[in-house]
């Protein structure tokens, strides 16, 4: 359609139609309803008249006729009262007598109106009740011409509201409409900073009428368009000096951002280059120091002097971590590491650890744990183990009387991923610190009363704390002691998850099968490659010794050692391109390749891995992490204990994955006898994997000379489920 007919599919004119379909619409209703009404009122009125007539026409001349018992000139004229308009049914109750009827009743009291009469004949100046005149009108008629007059009401009203609704719609647009709809074409059409033609609409000249509303609207937008072509005039200079701004600064924030880049990279290449040349020097003199300490035939005065240098350097190695770790978490390398393990394991040997502190202070160091503080969970246990001896630590150095408590409860809170939390409560009677030093105390660096240290424990705990999902509350009160409280989430688990760390800190008196496993050394330091040497060898491990990457890969090549300890940083070629290499060997793809190296930073850690390193040892390492991670990775059979005590205790490690090259049948057939103790069947079994496999089948053999049942079970259902 065009401008000059009717837009019925424009929203206003679709509005404006229903406006007025709708304002009729109920008038309309509102009408007819009450002339209904009024209507209805009526034609009762008129049959409430025709009732009084009956009884003032007939109701004597039926009384006359009950009195002499003339029963048929009774039901002659109730017939012709019944044939007046609307009545329906007659009835005379008469006492002891026979009801007189005449019609048929109505039992829907919706559809009549009922009138009751009494019948009474003077007889001797008393009224003698002679029966009950019940009369029933018919309101179906009535309801029928009610409904008659509302269709036709309906109907033409219908009409009316209809034609005046055309009526109004058109004169709506053709005074309004059609030049709204002009108006909103050129408001679309937005003014551009060149100009723009200004409003006008097709009506008469002005001279020839009075300026009405749509005049005046005309000229504000005319107004309003030259108002704002001056506007984006202005905006269009705003806007240039803005991108010459935006510009300058872009290049500004990337001459900043460089800076800073190369600022951060210069930091970590400092704190790696420092680590390196701290640990790895460290690494030496605590390794021959561990040994010298170990060796019988010093002087007590002697030991004094090497455990001063022991405690000396795990002092600086403290310093080094905690520096090392501040870097990484402001540099947002710091990354959780949620497993399950043993929570009462690891709080019991914190306390006995601490407790000898304690002691030498005279001071107590008591646990108050709640009932439902569980035992076995999942978080991160290494920077748990942190966070309690940096707080403990710090409550006993501060405090000079009285002790130190430890509260463990949970929290039925549930923190972000739907992790219950456990608390931890350090509380102290120490010196105490006052409210405006709380907030300064979290700072790095910083120290209360000038006490030692490097002031970053506390700062550390507090951004540990906020990765384990928790939060560190301090109160305290001078001269009374400190409360120390921090949260972190946890969930629970079982206890199959959690890894058995039972005697895994006994001193290693020896291993039996070491001589199976030929180990290579590639380290250039000297120092550190004799502290290797010995360490392995006095267990007889066969050794080779590379100074650097190149001989190393040379020796994986001839000698096909069983594992690899290398280095990172190495002249010639360094250790990266070392196990590149080595993988790439057919001789060096199923050696185990353990990254030992000073070079802390997670990042260096995962080069290390992704290059194919099997596992990582940072330097400085005692003896029992070595020994640790070799069992981790070689099936030893090593002996533990306290050769002082004589408690000897022979464990074996078993890799699940040294059954891979068996026949399934006999892995079924050695699994169901270690179910069943079935010791003739596995014997059996035994004896067919010999066949196959001597060196693994003489393992079995000792194990079960040993008895150890339960971890073969263990290894070969583990097995089995991961096929599966």
């Amino acid at each position: 359609m065009n401008d000059q007919s009717i837009h019925f599919r424009s929203v206003l004119a679709r509005r404006m139609t229903l406006m007025v379909l709708l304002f009729s619409s109920v008038i309309t209703l509102i009408g007819t309803g009450l002339q209904l009404y009024l209507d209805y009122r009526h034609e009762i009125h008129q049959l409430t008249v025709r009732f009084e007539e009956i009884r003032q026409t007939h109701l004597d001349t039926l009384t006359r006729q009950l009195w002499v018992t003339d029963a048929d000139a009774v039901l002659l004229q109730m017939e012709g009262i019944r044939r007046l308009p609307e009545i329906r049914y007659l009835e005379i109750t008469r006492p002891n007598a026979t009801t007189l009827r005449v019609g048929e009743p109505e039992t829907r009291p919706a559809s009549m109106i009922e009138r009751s009469y009494s019948l009474e004949h003077d007889y001797r100046e008393k009224r003698i009740p002679l029966g009950t005149l019940r009369i029933q009108a018919d309101l179906g008629a009535i309801h029928q011409r009610l409904l008659d007059r509302l269709l036709v009401i309906l109907v033409t009203q219908t009409i009316k509201t209809f034609l005046v609704s055309l009526f109004i719609l058109a004169l709506f647009h053709y005074l309004i409409g059609r030049h709204l709809a002009h108006m909103a074409r050129h408001v679309r059409s937005a003014p551009s900073v060149h100009g723009s033609a200004p409003l006008l609409l097709t009506r008469r000249p002005l001279s020839d009428r009075v300026p009405d509303e749509l005049d005046q609207l005309v000229d504000a937008l005319n107004r309003k368009d030259a108002a704002y072509r001056d506007l984006l005039q202005e905006i269009s200079l705003s806007n240039q000096e803005l991108m010459s701004h935006r510009d300058r600064l872009e290049e500004t924030v990337r001459a900043r951002t460089m800076d800073l880049m190369t600022a951060n990279q210069a930091k970590s290449r400092f704190l790696a280059n420092m680590s390196h040349e701290l640990r790895t020097p460290l690494n030496a003199v605590l390794g021959f120091a561990q040994l010298i300490a170990k060796d019988p035939q010093i002087t007590p005065a002697q030991k004094g002097h090497v455990e001063i240098i022991l405690h000396s350097g795990a002092h600086l190695l403290d310093i080094i971590n905690d520096i090392l770790d501040l870097a990484r978490i402001e540099s947002g390398r710091m990354e959780v590491e949620s497993v399950p393990f043993d929570l009462g394991a690891l709080l019991h040997e914190l306390v006995a650890m601490l407790r000898g502190r304690a002691e030498e202070k005279g001071l107590e160091l008591a646990i108050d744990q709640s009932s439902s503080f569980p035992r076995l969970v999942r978080s991160d246990p290494a920077k748990l183990r942190q966070i309690l001896i940096n707080l403990i630590g710090n409550a006993i150095k501060f405090t000079r009387v009285g002790g130190v408590t430890l509260k463990l409860y949970v929290n039925g809170l549930i923190a972000p991923g739907n992790k219950r939390v456990l608390w931890f409560e350090i509380l102290d009677t120490g010196i105490g610190i006052s409210p405006e030093e709380i907030e300064r105390i979290q700072m790095p660096f910083v120290q209360l009363n000038q006490s030692g240290g490097t002031g970053l424990g506390l700062a550390i705990s507090r951004e540990l704390i906020g990765l384990l999902g928790g939060e560190l509350r301090i109160t305290s009160v001078p001269g009374q002691g400190s409360d120390f409280a921090f949260s972190i989430a946890f969930e629970s688990c079982a206890s199959h998850e959690v890894q058995s760390t039972h005697d895994k800190n006994a001193p290693v008196i020896r291993i039996d099968n070491a001589g199976e496993f030929g180990i290579l050394v590639v380290e250039d330091q000297v120092e550190n490659r004799l502290l290797m040497q010995h360490l392995l060898s006095m267990h007889g491990f066969p050794l080779r010794m590379a100074e650097n990457g190149q001989e190393g890969v040379r020796i994986v090549q001839e000698w096909q050692p069983r594992l690899v300890m290398l280095d990172r940083r190495m002249p010639v070629m360094d250790g990266l391109t070392a196990v590149r290499q080595m993988r790439a060997l057919p001789e060096g793809r199923q050696a185990v390749i353990i990254a030992v190296t000073a070079h802390a930073f997670d990042n260096e850690r995962k080069e290390m891995l992704d290059a194919g390193c099997d596992d990582f040892l940072a330097k400085p390492f005692s003896e029992n992490e070595l020994h640790l991670i070799l069992r981790k990775h070689l099936p030893l059979t090593v002996v533990t204990g306290d050769e002082e005590r004589g408690a000897v205790v022979v464990e074996e490690t078993w890799n699940p994955q040294a059954f891979a090259s068996l026949p399934p049948d006999l892995i079924e057939m050695l699994h169901s006898g270690l179910v069943r103790l079935d010791l003739e069947a596995i014997r059996v079994v035994i004896a067919r994997i010999m066949e196959q496999d001597l060196m693994l089948g003489n393992r079995l053999q000792r194990a079960v000379e040993r008895f150890d049942f339960a971890a073969l079970r263990k290894a070969v259902s583990v097995f089995l489920g991961e096929q599966t």
